[in-house]
């Protein structure tokens, strides 16, 4: 049975006023991770920084990324020894992994401790398991007081939301809705759909006339899952006949206009959306979203506080089916949601990336003292 070990514990330092920070990721490219890594890179004031890109693709993002940098290397070639003596000599002080438990990941450098302080953020909802990794940086609204037991890592709590929204560059224009049945949906990973999150979208739609269900993932080119889906879909009651399949985009632009044929987006759970909620704010489509007890199922909390819309926010699976079926039947309420999220968000702290900026540079401050 696993149980959580305690931390390392990260002696304290003497204060330095430029730290050199590692970024050790697959995805140093566009991709979800870096959505929220860039304005930490790229609005920085103080901290040195060097990427290490577990990756042989790159892109026009990876460009910008490395030109604010002030070391850059791909590291998918290098054994663990190497790349553990490339982290020492270039004297990182706060090494900080990307990419937890998920493909591609280096946790096994970070095993060999080749920095003083090693951390892990952002690319993965849980902990490592691994008490060589002293820090997870979270919020309060995603790990609140409480939360330790449930982590090898010390959490580092960012003032806020532990996260920072970049939107694209030359997106769509937010389009009015037509009149017409409801289209709720989700443009989350399909492995989301939990049976509690089907089960509640089959009440919400059972009360929810005509209504249709769009699906927009990339994981629905495969027929089998596309069948999978359906067959859990079907068992809580939504008929396949109800429900539209949308895989790949051809770009970040037309992948966002595919929000205008949303009325609603319904939040998966326990196991939250987070690029795909901030998108959908973006482009003025109010996500319904239920609070969990961890910190996967804790992210849309957090993102709806900093947004300013908690009151999208459900606290039980009931309240969350209650909430959708309002929100369908309250024409006004969703086209206000239409022509004010984008400048709400785009106003709120979740986008204030100078701001997010200092906010993590004092959480990279404090693990370095050992706080």
């Amino acid at each position: 049975v696993w149980a959580p070990r305690p931390a390392r514990t990260t002696p304290a330092r003497q204060p330095k006023e430029r730290l050199r920070i590692g970024y050790l990721s697959p995805d140093l490219r566009r991709h979800s991770v870096t959505t929220f890594l860039e304005p930490l890179i790229t609005r920085r004031s103080r901290h040195e920084v060097v990427c290490y890109h577990n990756s042989t693709v790159e892109d026009d993002l990876s460009a910008k990324l490395r030109a604010s940098a002030d070391g850059w290397h791909q590291v998918a070639a290098l054994n663990d020894q190497r790349l553990a003596q490339q982290i020492a000599a270039d004297r990182i002080d706060i090494l900080i992994d990307l990419a937890g438990l998920l493909p591609g990941n280096r946790l096994s450098v970070m095993g060999l401790r080749p920095a003083p302080v090693c951390a892990t953020y952002l690319g993965y909802p849980c902990t490592t398991g691994m008490p060589d990794i002293d820090y997870r940086i979270v919020d309060a609204l995603t790990d609140p007081p409480g939360s330790e037991s449930g982590a090898t890592e010390r959490l580092a709590r960012m003032d806020g939301c532990f996260l920072c929204f970049t939107p694209p560059v030359d997106v769509p224009p937010v389009a009015e809705r037509p009149a017409g049945p409801i289209t709720f949906g989700t443009f989350n990973a399909v492995r989301k759909i939990s049976a509690a999150t089907a089960a509640a979208w089959g009440q919400i739609m059972a009360q929810v006339p005509g209504s249709k269900l769009l699906l927009k993932s990339g994981e629905m080119d495969d027929p089998w899952k596309q069948e999978q889906v359906f067959k859990l879909l079907e068992a809580h009651g939504i008929d396949r006949a109800r429900c539209e399949i949308r895989t790949f985009a051809a770009s970040i632009q037309q992948h966002l206009a595919m929000y205008a044929d949303l009325d609603i987006a319904l939040d998966t759970f326990p196991y939250n959306g987070t690029t795909t909620t901030c998108e959908a704010l973006f482009m003025g489509v109010p996500v319904v979203l239920l609070a969990g007890g961890a910190h996967r199922a804790r992210v849309g909390v957090s993102l709806a506080s900093a947004a300013g819309v908690s009151e999208l926010v459900a606290a039980t699976a009931k309240a969350y089916v209650d909430l959708a079926v309002s929100l369908a039947g309250d024409t006004q309420r969703r086209r206000t949601y239409r022509q004010t999220l984008r400048p709400k968000l785009l106003a709120s702290k979740l986008c204030d990336a100078d701001a997010a900026a200092r906010r993590f540079e004092s959480v990279l401050d404090g693990m370095w003292l050992g706080n």
